[in-house]
């Protein structure tokens, strides 16, 4: 593991900083990840571009199903898709979002990348609106 230069960023649940709760230390032992941004945006760079798992199996990973209106969900994968009046073309993105405002997506039609985190346990849809608002400036 290398030990990154920059600080853990603080988490807050309301008003509350929870950065040193010892029972979030669970998400560790969960898979979770600490990275910085420019990581994140290393790592999905390289899935793009087939550099970390093999073409087919990346088409795997998007064997998609409905998770919500909009939404579907594959092997790890959020893919947002067009709806009539509902979901412009513009939001298709795929990628994944987490439950502290945290999100990673790509953007095939504009070739970018759109990785952010809030850090906020109750803003899990605030990161979906945030990234929204970045292709609007974008497009």
């Amino acid at each position: 593991m290398v030990k990154s230069d920059y600080p853990v960023a603080d988490l807050y649940s309301c008003n509350t900083n929870v950065t040193q709760y010892r029972s979030l230390s669970i998400d560790y032992a969960g898979g979770g990840i600490v990275a910085t941004s420019e990581d994140l945006l290393k790592f999905m760079k390289a899935l793009v571009k087939h550099e970390i798992i093999r073409e087919d199996t990346f088409e795997k990973m998007k064997d998609w199903a409905k998770f919500s209106i909009g939404i579907d969900y594959g092997y790890g994968l959020m893919n947002f898709r067009t709806i009539p009046l509902l979901m412009p073309q513009k939001y298709n993105v795929w990628g994944n979002a987490g439950s502290i405002g945290s999100f990673m997506f790509y953007h095939p039609a504009m070739d970018i990348y759109l990785i952010g985190n809030l850090n906020q346990f109750r803003y899990a849809q605030k990161g979906i609106r945030s990234m929204f608002k970045i292709i609007n400036i974008l497009s």
